[in-house]
């Protein structure tokens, strides 16, 4: 395709997508969350999955189909992406200045200094933030998957589902294309009747040929992933709808979850942890298990696979043909039980509620897998044997994946994480092999929550005869990096990326089939960023990787959602500035000049800008600082627009630190925080200590066998040596320390190192105080079990000594009641030893019947003002 072709085919459709977006403009998030749920006054929930069908014709695309492989041809080949960059970086200055987000030196004389010290402070509290004036939202828009993986672009309409306002002000569920603008039908309201009653959908799944839905309502959150509620079957074209339950009779019909099987051949769903399926067409009910209770799970996850394993509530696994499936079943006979007493019902006396709580060294819950085959109703166990055996039958499922519709994926470890075992199940001869092993000493660390695997089909085109897959796993350099296996059951992989950064975030996010590029996320720009990256399975430069951003820009964060064929993506710039979500081509999206692009912008973020405007915008920069001993730690500082030269300010330090993760980077939020440092003219940092992820083993590991030993080192030399390089600008006696979960522990030890040389406030919101008292897949992680660890457990790790707590000018102490993921226990056997210390200078503020997050009834906010006031308090006195 000639150059004028392509300038007179890219005109061809701007106009069509202008179109679009013009005909869009009403359409909005915030009728949906972020998650895809409809959102009311009440609450927010699980994920919405709509599913929409293709038409019967398969559209042709010569503009797309041409001009794609040439864009590939020029990111690969050509210099064309200077021109990319050069655009990125001038819509980034403009952002900068716009936003009055800039990144300074330590220096307070810099830029921030505007040589007055009368300033008329345009600040905002934590009213302000908790009344919503920050909140993003933007135009709803998902894409629908097919029923099976489009290889072809001219397949690809871009099935795409969202909501939009009618002239009454109700809110109307439709689906539309990319491709084909005309292709418009509308689906459901966002509210239904049955049987005289009106309900409002919480969650939403539509079949391929847009003629059933699964609709969701009444849905109530149990734990981080799991909920209960009530599903309907929903006949589109006949607008009937019917509740799904077991039988006419049964009243108790509320459903851990109903989703479609991948062809939409079937619903399946856990109701009172018994695992069914229906057949769509006959709307017949199987029953596959019966044996579910209070303790074994069939289909669903327990607790501890919910929260530190798979992170679904979802544990049934289908073959890509609907053919066969395979679900797990937990037993938690032998699970320590957590029973905590629940005070806000006013109707009921002596209400309790429990958990299944495994503690480290104690019995876990025991995993078995079942494979279902639907042409026979075959129920038989899935044997995976040796590698069971292994592990004495103490294993942990790390995941299950179909590769083919008859060839499966598993990966086990013991329970410590130590040691990973990839089996491949060939169902169709029953023969289970072990393909490779992944021992983590190899890289001095642990097994991680695995990323999905990208199932590579084969391409006899360019020979490439077998199935595969693309894994994320460690190099020989300790960084975690894509790793291509072209045979099934290859135990060697090639690795197609490498340096020393890693693949972040989703991970792989598509697989272009035509051009065989592997589009993922990583942080290779900075540890703060996220940018998409690609490389060809079949370049003749090996570990060749091209970005799509422009590299000079370290401090930028995104993320994408690509069309099955990858002819259309979704791109979210999330900061730091505003951020900015557009949907077209890959060529389109990369072109964020909205004046230009003929992408379709989903984000206007109109009145957020009127609203920043009105404010001065604390200044967020990100650092890094050399520690003593050579380890470099990340760290944000936050600090008012307008610094008085001659005024010291009192310094907040937020923390995390939990192994492995990745708190800080470089996203749009106004936060806590940012509050802090506008209403209380403060000074922040948040800082990264070592041990968390990102930035490769070797940095990960220092975590091992030692939490909260590193951590406290990390933050206490940040904190003191950006002091020592702002003295005359902090208040020494006004430097205080806060964080939540893992984050209270990093406080808590913290202050129990320092004993109030650095810091003489702390606030610790549901804290681990004592890792015997915490989960035993993560702490065996990190820490082995009691017996194998017994000084980590009772010397490193432990908030022992009480009496330095006294050195506080003031500590606060927060929990919830029902707190299932970090045990009230925690806080009250410390605030204990205080009191038998006697110690006294803490603030204890519980939260009846709340969660770890805090959020019964209004708590949530009530937590965020009463640390703002207490903070308050302490930068005032």
């Amino acid at each position: 395709m000639n150059d004028s072709t392509q300038s007179v085919l890219r005109k061809n459709l701007s106009s069509k997508l202008k179109r679009i977006d013009s005909e869009m403009s009403n359409l909005r998030l915030n009728d949906l969350d972020g998650n895809g749920h409809i959102l009311n006054d009440a609450d927010r929930l699980a994920d919405l999955e709509s599913r929409i069908p293709l038409e019967t014709h398969e559209p042709e695309d010569h503009y797309f189909k041409g001009d794609y492989r040439s864009y590939w041809q020029r990111k690969f080949k050509t210099h064309y992406k200077v021109i990319i960059y050069l655009l990125f970086f001038l819509m980034f200055l403009l952002t900068i200045k716009f936003f009055a987000i800039t990144f300074t030196s330590n220096d307070f004389e810099g830029e921030n200094d505007f040589g007055s010290n009368d300033i008329n402070r345009r600040s905002f509290d934590i009213e302000n933030t908790m009344n919503g004036e920050f909140v993003i939202s933007e135009t709803l828009f998902k894409f629908i998957r097919p029923p099976k993986q489009l290889l072809k672009h001219e397949q690809d309409p871009g099935l795409y589902y969202t909501t939009e306002i009618q002239e009454d002000g109700s809110h109307l569920i439709k689906a539309g294309q990319l491709y084909n603008k005309e292709f418009n039908k509308n689906i459901i309201g966002t509210t239904f009747i049955y049987e005289g009653n009106e309900y409002q959908i919480h969650s939403i799944e539509v079949n391929y040929s847009v003629d059933t839905a699964i609709l969701g309502t009444n849905i109530i959150k149990k734990y981080r992933h799991s909920s209960i509620g009530l599903y309907f079957i929903y006949s589109i074209d006949t607008n009937v709808i019917h509740p799904i339950h077991v039988d006419n009779t049964d009243k108790e019909w509320g459903l851990s979850y109903a989703h479609f099987s991948p062809a939409y051949n079937f619903i399946y769903f856990v109701h009172q942890n018994d695992l069914y399926f229906m057949d769509v067409k006959e709307r017949r009910i199987t029953r596959v298990s019966s044996n579910g209770n209070d303790i074994v799970f069939n289909g669903k996850t327990s607790w501890v696979y919910e929260e530190e394993v798979l992170s679904t509530d979802v544990a049934v696994w289908w073959a890509p043909d609907d053919s066969k499936f395979v679900f797990a079943e937990f037993n938690e006979l032998d699970v320590n039980s957590m029973t905590f007493q629940l005070y806000t019902d006013p109707n009921l006396l002596n209400k309790y509620s429990s958990i299944n709580y495994p503690l480290p060294g104690s019995k876990n819950p025991t995993v078995k897998l079942f494979l279902y085959t639907l042409n026979d109703n075959v129920l038989s166990k899935l044997e995976i044997g040796e590698g069971t055996q292994k592990y004495n039958n103490d294993v942990l499922i790390y995941d299950v994946a179909w590769l083919t519709p008859n060839e499966l994926l598993l990966k086990i470890s013991d329970r410590s994480s130590k040691e990973l075992e990839v089996l491949i199940f060939n169902s169709e001869k029953n023969l289970l092999t072990r393909t490779r092993t992944v021992n983590s000493s190899a890289f001095n660390g642990w097994i991680e929550k695995q990323k999905k695997i990208t199932v590579i089909p084969p391409n006899n085109a360019i020979g490439r005869r077998d199935y595969g897959y693309i894994d994320i796993q460690p190099d020989e350099n300790g960084f975690n990096h894509l790793f291509f296996y072209a045979k099934l059951t290859s135990s060697l992989g090639r690795q197609l990326t490498a340096g020393d950064w890693e693949v972040t975030g989703a991970g792989v996010v598509g697989f272009d089939f035509e051009t065989n590029t592997v589009l993922f996320t990583s942080n290779k720009a900075s540890s703060f960023s996220q940018h998409l990256s690609g490389t060809r399975l079949d370049s003749n430069e090996p570990l060749k990787i091209e970005s799509f951003q422009n590299p000079d820009d370290i401090y930028s964060f995104y993320e994408f959602s690509f069309s099955s064929s990858t002819r259309y993506v979704i791109s979210r710039n999330l900061g730091p500035g505003v951020p900015v979500t557009n949907v077209g081509t890959l060529m389109e999206v990369v072109e964020e000049d909205e004046s230009k692009s003929t992408a379709l912008y989903l984000s206007k973020h109109l009145k957020l800008k009127e609203t920043l405007n009105n404010y001065d915008l604390p200044v967020k920069s990100y650092k890094t600082m050399k520690m003593n001993d050579g380890v470099v730690i990340d760290y944000i500082e936050i600090k008012p627009l307008h610094i008085d030269s001659n005024k010291k300010y009192p310094l907040l330090v937020n923390v995390y630190g939990g192994p492995g993760s990745r708190t800080f980077d470089c996203k749009y939020g106004i936060e806590f925080e940012s509050t802090v440092s506008s209403g209380l003219d403060a000074i922040v940092l948040q800082i990264e200590p070592r041990g968390t992820g990102g930035k490769g083993w070797a940095y990960r590991s220092w975590a091992k066998l030692k939490l909260g030993y590193w951590e406290p080192s990390d933050i206490i030399e940040v904190t003191n040596k950006f002091i020592q390089s702002n003295k005359a600008h902090i208040n020494e006696d006004k430097v205080a320390i806060w964080g939540w979960s893992y984050g209270g522990f990093s406080t808590l030890k913290t202050v129990e190192i320092d004993a109030g040389q650095t810091f003489k406030y702390a606030m610790a919101v549901a804290p681990v105080t004592n890792w015997a008292l915490y989960d035993s897949v993560y702490t065996e992680r990190y820490m082995n079990t009691p017996k194998e660890n017994p000084k980590g457990y009772n010397e490193i790790s432990l908030i022992r000594n009480i009496q330095n707590f006294a050195s506080l000018k003031r500590l606060l102490l927060i929990h919830g009641t029902a707190d299932e993921n970090v045990h009230i226990k925690n806080t009250y056997t410390f605030s204990n030893a205080l009191n038998t210390f006697g110690i006294g200078n803490y603030d204890l503020h519980i939260y009846p019947d709340s969660g770890h997050s805090i959020s019964h009834n209004n708590d949530l906010k009530m937590v965020y003002r009463r640390l703002y006031s207490w903070l308050g308090n302490a930068f005032t006195v």
